[in-house]
């Protein structure tokens, strides 16, 4: 079943922006953390520092020891940021980074935070994660994104994590990643949903 016309138009119109970008894959309209853009006043143009940028792997700059699981050991929820914190800021002072089997096995532990936490501080710590993994390392990110965007939308239902916004943003940094189509077809279920918060929310 594909999606109805109206819906095509609609997501189209929203998401027009990100789908140019993605098949162009020029300037972003949108800007997010960490993304250096520098205006040439004399060429009246803009420079992609992402395209000029040298790859690195900041993985290597963690405290020695440091792994994502140990998040869920721990019990209180601060100290759970300040370690997924320790991640993120690496990630922001990097423009692009160098793919490595190192970012794919921070996967499966923010599939199961992404999933399941509840403290609103550590869910946001990982999404902001999961969207500069994206956002940084673009193609090479295509599949854990693949795997992350069905269960980061899957968590629409819960109103006390998407109303206040901690997803939608990293939903739309996931599509550095990802083709906008792959997107569209995961939010057909969401559009069709009988509750009208999920609908709204998805488009």
């Amino acid at each position: 079943k594909t999606l109805e016309e109206p819906q095509k138009k609609e997501l189209s119109k929203r998401f027009d922006a990100l789908s140019d970008e993605e098949k162009a894959r020029s300037q972003p309209p949108r800007r997010y953390r960490g993304e250096k853009v520098v205006d040439d006043d004399k060429a009246g143009m803009a420079v992609d520092k992402y395209a000029l940028a040298e790859a690195v792997d900041v993985l290597k700059k963690l405290p020695k020891g440091w792994t994502f699981e140990k998040v869920f050991g721990m019990e209180k929820w601060k100290d759970k940021q300040v370690h997924l914190q320790e991640l993120y800021t690496l990630l922001d002072s990097a423009t692009k980074l160098a793919p490595s089997e190192g970012y794919a096995a921070l996967v499966p532990g923010l599939t199961r935070l992404i999933k399941t936490e509840s403290n609103l501080p550590v869910l946001t710590e990982g999404a902001k994660v999961m969207g500069l993994l994206a956002l940084k390392l673009r193609k090479d990110f295509e599949r854990p994104a693949r795997q992350l965007l069905p269960i980061t939308l899957a968590r629409m239902n819960d109103k006390s994590v998407w109303k206040p916004n901690i997803l939608i943003e990293r939903v739309e940094q996931l599509l550095w990643s990802l083709p906008f189509e792959f997107l569209l077809q995961e939010l057909q279920t969401y559009l069709e949903s009988k509750s009208l918060f999920v609908k709204k929310e998805a488009m």
